[in-house]
């Protein structure tokens, strides 16, 4: 069903203030999916989607996605699909080890396979920025969300500060050709960045969201007359508690490390410590408190 059929619905039939969600764990590292969403929102004609972005402490994401895709991997085989694509994956993959994953991801082969998949959009989007031709974007099959492999991922998905400014700058640039929100498009910032521990905290996420809501109703976005400002309201005086759920246990503050030992752990965030430093620094920057 199309965006429009939504909106007709709940404007004409339900006249209540309304937004829509969706969410994945693919889109912040993947290297076509900034592109592809902001070409989707230029061809329908309708204005840049509010983002978040939620971060956390970058070694603790790669435990929780190494953890998470191993689950998934024996989920599979359970199911009795076995072996994988090594025409799009390689043979080496999938890697034994967290500490080859992470190795395996950083390699130049991964990097210039994101490199590559980053480009087929970058090109196109260059040339065809002011275009109101209606494109037709394909996805090849080695340009997947992670190319490689899920667990490709492993040693990019921390990199927040470099991909959340990636799709700033996407996502300024389609505003600039499409003259969207606010004039000064080089300040404004498309991305509304969420620390995971926030999630355990009512005050300071309902604060975020508040803050969120109120961005998304000064910039005016939507077109049919759909206001916020009374929900907006509503939701600020109300004492609603915001229950936190999560898909994967793995992902929750204080998580076990399971099997992995603490050598292992160590290893991880000597890893990822310029990472780390980089995104409590892009916080810092922001004013977000950073919760330890």
């Amino acid at each position: 069903m199309k965006l429009s059929k939504y909106i007709f619905f709940w404007k004409e039939i339900t006249p209540k203030p309304f937004m829509t969600f969706d969410g994945c764990a693919q889109y912040l590292t993947s290297p076509s999916a900034p592109y592809l969403i902001a070409e989707a929102y230029r061809i329908t004609n309708t204005p840049l989607p509010v983002l978040i972005v939620c971060v956390r402490d970058p070694a603790d994401q790669a435990m929780s996605w190494w953890k998470y895709e191993n689950n998934a991997i024996a989920w599979g085989e359970g199911m009795g699909l076995k072996g994988h694509n090594a025409e799009l994956r390689g043979a080496e993959y999938p890697p034994k080890t967290i500490e080859n994953a992470v190795v395996f991801s950083r390699g130049e082969k991964i990097s210039k396979l994101y490199l590559n998949a980053e480009n087929i959009f970058l090109m196109d989007s260059k040339r065809n920025l002011s275009s109101e031709r209606k494109r037709q974007c394909i996805l090849p099959d080695w340009a997947m969300t992670w190319p490689g492999g899920q667990l490709t991922g492993i040693g990019k998905n921390g990199n927040f500060v470099e991909n959340i400014n990636r799709y700033e700058n996407v996502f300024r640039q389609a505003a600039k050709a499409k003259h969207y929100g606010d004039n000064n498009t080089e300040t404004t910032h498309n991305v509304n960045v969420l620390p995971l521990k926030y999630l355990s905290n009512n005050g300071l996420l309902k604060s975020f969201l508040v803050q969120v809501l109120e961005a998304l109703n000064q910039r005016q976005r939507c077109k049919h007359g759909i206001d916020f400002a009374s929900a907006l309201a509503a939701y600020k005086s109300s004492e609603t508690h915001i229950q936190s759920v999560h898909r994967n246990s793995s992902a929750t503050p204080g998580m076990s490390y399971g099997s992995v030992d603490s050598d292992c752990i160590s290893h991880l965030k000597q890893l990822y410590v310029e990472q780390s430093k980089s995104l409590k620094g892009f916080c810092q920057e922001r004013n977000i408190k950073w919760l330890q």
